[in-house]
């Protein structure tokens, strides 16, 4: 089995490549495109789609399905948010338009970390997805739950769904729904599954059929994928990271209540110093960001000369924000780019001056910029530290590691964990007085 992956942001990328390191495979996302590949390794493209226009975001998929290598062998596994986010729909098109597989099956839950679909509707911690703070997301809102309703209206082509009672019925009732879905002529499938097995069974199902399928799912699904198509998982230890030196970055670009209360709880370590960007000074005009990016590279030198590690985050003010950035005539989108953007550059000036090693990057547009900023063209993907949150390698330095996280995963201590497992001795509490 030969996999390619294709992510429609970074740290989807990350968290999907993760899952098959336990298969004995090697894991590399692209940040920019290398030279050279290595021939048995996993490439993941990052197709920085999610908060595109329905066209644009069609456009892009196609231009990346010319990218990736495909062969009859080859699994292409289309990696999504598990909360529906971006233009799912669309990009299926793409897919399905560009290699004319049987069916494009979309299987967004990840019950390992509180993703269920039951009944076509989808689930974050047993809340529906409408209920839930996605429902209020400023770049992509999604207002309801159905799935399978999500990827029929965005793709405008009928969609088949595949229930629990079908999946758990057996191969006749699976094989019944697929020639169904062929006398038809409908190419677009999404699926419920409320625990692991579930999405195993289904890829199981599908392996066993003569169908040529282009999967998509969360991290979910892609998990169980190498199992079915015949590889086994390799004995598997916990990878250590080599002791690095000077303060640890966290650079937190999430605005999701989870990732702003785990920040919370990592700012209560008197070890990390919180470097709080005014997000309606950024906002104002270019003069203000350069006050305000001057302000915050000197407290930040200040703060890792004192032995404190780093936390980069913008203010929560958005109104004032988005209202500074009207008066400068900018959109609201375009207001929370610029902020992104300017987190992610200002922390990778930071790393640069101060020769930093170890990186947290949350929110795949700023963890995009930074890594865009420092140069990495790819991401060695290690290990992970909790489901869904990957630690790897970049090579910019010989000693530089990230770990990247989606906004709403992780437990409310994900950053205590990461600081740990990153390995960096920096400082000491005599220093920091």
């Amino acid at each position: 089995m030969k996999l390619s992956i294709l992510a429609d942001d970074l740290t989807g990328a990350g968290d999907s490549g993760v899952q098959i390191i336990k298969y004995g495979m090697t894991p590399f996302v692209i940040i920019q495109e290398p030279e050279e590949k290595e021939k048995d390794s996993v490439y993941i493209y990052n197709t920085d789609s999610r908060t595109m226009t329905a066209n644009d975001s069609y456009q892009t998929m196609k231009d990346y399905c010319s990218r990736i290598e495909h062969t009859e062998e080859t699994i292409i596994y289309k990696k999504i948010d598990s909360t529906m986010r971006g233009n799912i729909g669309r990009e299926n098109n793409a897919l399905y338009d560009y290699f004319t597989p049987d069916f494009v099956i979309t299987a967004p839950a990840h019950p390992s970390n509180g993703r269920t679909v039951k009944n076509r509707m989808l689930y974050l911690h047993d809340i529906l997805l409408h209920e839930t703070e996605v429902a209020r997301d400023p770049k992509t809102p999604v207002q309801h739950s159905d799935i399978n309703r999500i990827i029929q209206e965005q793709s405008d082509r009928e969609t088949a769904h595949i229930y629990l009672e079908d999946l758990r019925a057996g191969k006749t009732r699976m094989l019944e729904i697929f020639q169904m879905c062929k006398d038809q002529n409908i190419h677009h499938i999404t699926a419920d599954a409320t625990v692991e097995s579930d999405l195993a069974d289904l890829a199981a199902f599908v392996e066993s059929t003569s169908y040529s399928v282009i999967w998509g799912g969360s991290a979910g699904l892609i998990y169980h994928l190498p199992a079915v198509y015949g590889h086994e998982e390799k004995h598997y230890h916990v990878r250590q990271i080599p002791e690095g030196n000077g303060a640890a970055v966290f650079v937190v670009g999430s605005m999701s209540a989870q990732g702003r209360n785990q920040l919370r709880f990592l700012l209560q370590d008197e070890t990390v110093k919180g470097l709080q960007i005014q997000s309606a000074e950024i906002a104002a005009s270019a003069e203000r960001r350069m006050e305000e990016y001057e302000r915050i590279r000197l407290e930040a030198a200040h703060a890792a000369e004192k032995g404190f590690h780093l936390a980069f985050y913008s203010s929560d003010n958005v109104a004032e924000a988005v209202q500074n950035g009207r008066n400068a005539g900018l959109s609201s989108i375009e207001v929370s780019d610029l902020i992104s953007r300017f987190l992610g550059e200002t922390a990778a000036a930071v790393v640069e001056e101060l020769q930093l090693e170890r990186l947290f990057l949350t929110g795949g547009d700023t963890a995009l910029q930074v890594m865009e900023n420092l140069g990495a063209e790819i991401f060695e993907l290690l290990d992970e530290i909790e489901p869904g949150v990957p630690i790897g390698k970049l090579p910019v330095r010989s000693n530089m590691f990230a770990v990247t996280k989606a906004g709403n995963f992780g437990k409310e201590t994900i950053m205590q964990t990461a600081l740990k497992r990153l390995n960096t001795k920096h400082g000491t509490e005599k220093e920091r007085r």
